[in-house]
């Protein structure tokens, strides 16, 4: 019974239809699970936390007239509140600022003091709490999170310019630390210690507990309107965001938004090259099913003599089916072979190029690309079950 199909059909074959129709599909297969492949890299290289969220620092343009004037650029409860009502914020804090002066002796003879200054936000916009990062009036010393920019322009700039010695992370934590801070109410003089580094705010924070109790106890005792704003945003609106900092002329960290630009240009060409890459192959899947379609019709007349004959259009689909497979098989292979080539060789140029890429397939292009497969199966199977019903 399939030598005898096989001998009916092959004589009505196409072989460049097929050809053309299997080319089809190995491109565009190859482009969609290409571009996935390469979106899920260059956005973990982009946003290595691989979610949407980004936490800005906004603060004010200074002016010449308001800097000679005393006059910070500071944010008011009304532009608080507008900040607060975008839809692009997730959540925002003002900066607590020190209200006094603060002095800092670290590491006792090693010799380092300099005047300073404090700031605060909630534990909640930190990227790192450390344990120790609490305090109370009984509790001691005071902890301090520097930033790691820091502890950098320490070590390669000001050590190497003065002869002192560079230090690690741990060594700068282990320096015993006196804070001698002195407002209008008073002066105290207090142990700290630094408890950690922080990447995401360049400041040299306190815990909120401290900074408002050294304000109540030796400040002027009058709130300020904060000058810097912390704000947890979605990135997917980063248009959005854009434009509402051009237009209030707040300043950010500029490469905070690239990133977020950056990542919003790779979405846009890769759904471009996705789209590009699906149309190919649901034509490569139309010139399958009107081959078969065009097969079974030239072949029409010798396929209704077998059904008179007894074979049902049961036996002649399983016949049918099993091509199907065996030929979506082969080009399903050729497809990941080529993918293969072409994702290793893409890896290894970008490794060249100092970006950190793995040539492992992600799991998602693996299910994608079989989700594709069993699709154009499930597709044609269904097409060529209604040609032959109609026999």
């Amino acid at each position: 019974m399939n030598d005898l199909l096989r001998r009916i059909l092959a004589g009505r074959m196409s072989w460049t239809r097929f050809g053309l129709g299997a080319a089809g599909f190995v491109v565009g297969l190859l482009t969609v699970l290409l571009s996935v492949q390469t979106y899920l890299v260059f956005r973990s290289v982009l946003d290595p936390r691989q979610d949407f969220h980004e936490y800005l620092i906004l603060s004010k343009q200074v002016r010449l007239m308001g800097g000679l004037l005393g006059k910070g650029p500071t944010f008011d409860d009304e532009e608080l509140a507008d900040l607060r009502a975008q839809p692009f914020v997730q959540r925002m804090s003002p900066f607590g600022a020190s209200e006094f002066s603060v002095y800092a002796d670290v590491g006792g003879s090693l010799g380092i003091d300099t005047e300073l200054f404090l700031e605060s936000v909630p534990s909640d916009f930190l990227d790192v709490v450390p344990d120790t990062f609490t305090w109370s009036e009984e509790s001691d010393p005071v902890p301090i999170l520097l930033p790691q920019d820091f502890l950098d322009l320490y070590n390669f700039g000001y050590a190497i310019s003065q002869s002192m010695p560079q230090l690690t992370e741990g060594t700068i934590s282990a320096l015993p630390v006196t804070l001698t801070i002195e407002g209008p109410r008073g002066r105290r003089v207090l142990k700290a210690a630094v408890a950690g580094f922080s990447h995401r705010i360049g400041s040299i924070l306190v815990p909120e507990e401290f900074l408002r109790w050294a304000n109540d106890a030796i400040g002027p005792g009058e709130t300020k309107p904060p000058s810097k704003v912390i704000v947890h945003v979605d990135q997917r609106r980063n248009a959005e965001i854009r434009t509402y900092l051009e237009d209030r002329e707040l300043r950010v960290n500029p490469d905070r938004l690239n990133s977020g630009r950056a990542v919003m240009i790779l979405n846009v060409v890769t759904t471009i090259v996705l789209f590009v890459g699906v149309f190919f192959v649901v034509l490569a899947v139309t010139i399958l099913v009107l081959n078969l379609a065009i097969l079974v019709s030239d072949a029409r007349d010798e396929l209704e003599l077998l059904v008179r004959l007894g074979y049902t259009t049961r036996i002649l689909f399983a016949y049918l089916f099993r091509s199907i497979v065996t030929f979506i098989a082969v080009i399903t292979v050729a497809s990941a072979a080529g993918f293969a080539i072409c994702w290793t060789a893409i890896a290894n140029v970008l490794v060249e190029r100092g970006v950190p890429v793995s040539t492992s397939l992600a799991p998602a292009v693996i299910l994608l690309g079989l989700a594709f497969v069993v699709a154009t199966v499930v597709v044609t199977s269904f097409y060529t079950r209604r040609l032959l019903v109609r026999l």
